[in-house]
């Protein structure tokens, strides 16, 4: 599930691009007509997609939960968003085994904290780039 490089990218290749060219072959040998053929492979890339997303979200759930470790960060960066939704921001770096991570753009929804604070983050002890905000979430 939290694999790093190249690897990572399989589920995707397999789901967008290996399952629907085999679906669309398999299909046409039982003489389906053609103009279902795209649809049923673009439905199925949505279906298993989705499924695939759901099944990691809640397995990276029970992660936190059974695995997670705790350390403390500290805020290095924060700005505000003006994108679609107008938002505080913030980055936090924090050290496992001596090696120094930083977390992704979280946001800060009461805009509370500040560059130099020290929050508390959660992570997972076999990959430790995989984090979550503890004050904020």
């Amino acid at each position: 599930m939290y694999s790093k490089g190249i690897v990572r990218w399989v589920p995707f290749i397999l789901i967008f691009i290996i399952q629907p060219y085999v679906l669309y072959y398999l299909l046409r040998s039982f003489n389906v007509n053609p103009d279902y053929l795209l649809a049923a492979c673009a439905l199925s890339c949505l279906i298993i997609g989705l499924s695939f997303g759901y099944y990691g979200s809640y397995q990276e759930d029970i992660d936190f939960q059974e695995r997670g470790k705790q350390t403390k960060a500290v805020v290095y960066k924060k700005w505000y968003s003006i994108k679609k939704n107008s938002e505080w921001l913030l980055k936090c770096k924090y050290v496992v085994d001596g090696t120094g991570y930083s977390t992704f753009s979280e946001t800060d929804k009461k805009n509370i904290y500040k560059i130099g604070d020290t929050l508390t983050v959660i992570y997972i002890e076999e990959y430790p780039q995989k984090c979550r905000i503890k004050e904020l979430n």
